[in-house]
């Protein structure tokens, strides 16, 4: 064997291997985050929604269909009312399980994405162990150990989802895969909007990207993804949250959340991706269909961001910051790793060590180019986490005190968060639409 071969092995090797342990403290972390909201259950902030969810079979449509905010939460009040009336537990329990779920989905579709666009199989499996670090990114914390949140995945998935839809041509199709093909453009654009605001930032992308496979595709997803934005915000009429800053576009606060807030590495991936395109885009042969489809995630970032500013940008630059906007910038990352695979696929095959040119990217966007300190960045953020998490279980189990407490006519002071004055105290007294079960019960008697 040659000098240059063992180099090349021992690098890919190394880069497999730091990909794979990444991977795997993530989903480490990400699954004990799950068993304890499983074990004990909390709700915060928006979660308390799901305690007014009327359940009277009349008022159930209703209240899927009505807004949260600039959202329509349809699934995810669905999801709360089985739990309460068929699974016979609190709301949101399951929540995080869902999330991990739909984390292990987008880390499969984004292998199968690889290995539709990608030739060369080192490529294609060090790509998939990247862009699968990327999509359990632990700056996202936020949205990791909030019940809340789990939509945030949802979209992921779904975006991701619809990219691999839209590279199949329709010459290489049966009749009965063409006409599924067509369902699922038309369906896709619905299920997003309904399932949170973010789900138009989907929709618009996938309906610019169909172009790119096909004027069929591109007209059935304008056509679907204008129907359900009109019946949104038109036919359900839409209100503007007062609490809410006036619209203004901010481009710092823009730039800010497109390149990850306070995540530094992805603004690496993308100037880094961007140079490496610029030199090498004339190597990159693909059908235009494959090219949507490895640009959508990264044009769903860039809708999402553009929206968010829109809506948000009035708080402040600072809010740009906020973790739980890093799960949908991150998908502009997978895009960029994607970029950089197609330049140097073409001359992998005469210098192997291009092979692990995206795992390497990935590995130093995770370390924010920081090297002294990755490692204890990397702990912070799944520090963070759990802090997350058990200052808002101390405040739920508070609360839970304090309702009882009150009946006994005795003061008890909590910290003041979300609803919890106008939602929280009479979920505990059994005030709300759905009463507390199983450990949310027991917490009241303690």
């Amino acid at each position: 064997m040659s000098s240059k071969n063992i180099i090349y092995k021992t690098v890919a090797i190394s880069v497999i291997t730091a990909l794979s342990l990444v991977i795997a403290k993530n989903l480490w972390e990400i699954l004990c985050l799950s068993i304890s909201q499983w074990n004990e259950p909390i709700l915060y902030g928006d979660s308390w929604t799901f305690a007014i969810t009327k359940t009277t079979e009349g008022a159930t449509i209703q209240s899927l269909l009505s807004q949260h905010n600039e959202h329509r939460i349809v699934f995810s009040k669905a999801a709360a009312l089985f739990e309460t009336n068929v699974l016979n537990i609190p709301p949101g329990q399951t929540a995080l399980i869902q999330t991990l779920i739909l984390l292990l989905l987008s880390c499969g579709i984004w292998a199968y994405l690889s290995g539709k666009i990608l030739k060369s199989k080192t490529l294609w499996l060090i790509t998939s162990l990247a862009g699968s670090a990327l999509i359990l990114n632990p700056w996202q914390y936020e949205n990791l150990g909030w019940e809340f949140q789990t939509p945030w995945m949802f979209i992921n998935t779904l975006t991701l989802f619809s990219a691999v839809v839209i590279t199949f041509g329709e010459k290489a199709m049966s009749p009965v895969a063409s006409t599924l093909q067509d369902i699922l453009v038309a369906a896709i654009p619905w299920i997003a909007i309904f399932s949170t605001g973010q789900g138009i930032a989907l929709g618009l992308a996938l309906c610019i990207c169909s172009w790119t496979n096909s004027k069929r595709l591109g007209l059935i997803s304008t056509a679907s993804f204008t129907s359900a934005l009109l019946s949104t915000y038109y036919l359900l009429d839409y209100q503007k949250p007062a609490y809410h800053p006036d619209y203004q576009f901010n481009p710092h606060y823009f730039l800010k959340i497109l390149t990850g807030g306070s995540w530094q590495g992805l603004a690496f991936l993308i100037v880094t991706s961007a140079v490496v395109l610029a030199i090498n885009y004339k190597a990159i042969k693909i059908p235009l269909r494959i090219a949507g489809a490895a640009l959508m995630p990264f044009l769903f970032s860039i809708v999402f961001a553009g929206m968010t500013t829109f809506s948000r940008s009035g708080f402040g630059i600072d809010q740009a910051n906020t973790s739980r906007y890093v799960s949908h910038s991150l998908m502009a990352g997978l895009s960029c790793i994607m970029i950089v695979a197609l330049c140097l696929q073409k001359r992998s095959s005469q210098v192997k060590l291009l092979n692990v040119g995206p795992g390497v990217l990935t590995l130093l966007a995770f370390s924010s180019l920081n090297f002294n300190s990755f490692a204890q960045d990397f702990r912070d953020q799944w520090e963070n986490a759990r802090t997350f998490q058990e200052t808002r279980r101390a405040n739920f189990k508070c609360l839970g005190k304090k309702a009882s407490l009150i009946k006994k006519g005795i003061e008890h002071t909590c910290p003041d968060g979300p609803h919890h004055k106008d939602i929280a105290l009479e979920y505990f007294k059994g005030n709300t639409a759905i009463k507390p079960k199983g450990w949310h019960k027991k917490i009241i008697h303690e």
